[in-house]
């Protein structure tokens, strides 16, 4: 687990199965015995690292692909105010 957030971050764990949805891949990872995690693919060390965090020796806040994603679904921020110059 490579994710610097995660509560298993730098534990190495088993790999039991993948499954598939909406948002891509998801790895099963066998925690103990009793409990399995679904984690995306890009929290592991099974992906290569994306370019823009090696690049930006991990301080951007947000990639490239994410805001274009948020633009594209349309995620947008409404003030109060017109946006138009008066």
């Amino acid at each position: 687990m490579t994710h610097p957030f995660h509560p298993l971050s730098g534990q190495q764990l088993v790999c039991v199965g993948e499954r598939y949805n909406r948002y891509g891949t998801r790895l099963l990872l066998r925690v103990d015995n009793e409990r399995v995690c679904s984690v995306p693919r890009q929290w592991t060390d099974i992906v290569a690292p994306d370019p823009e965090v090696v690049i930006g020796k991990g301080r951007g806040l947000v990639r490239v692909a994410d805001l274009g994603a948020c633009r594209a679904g349309g995620a947008t921020r409404r003030t109060g105010a017109s946006a138009s110059p008066a």
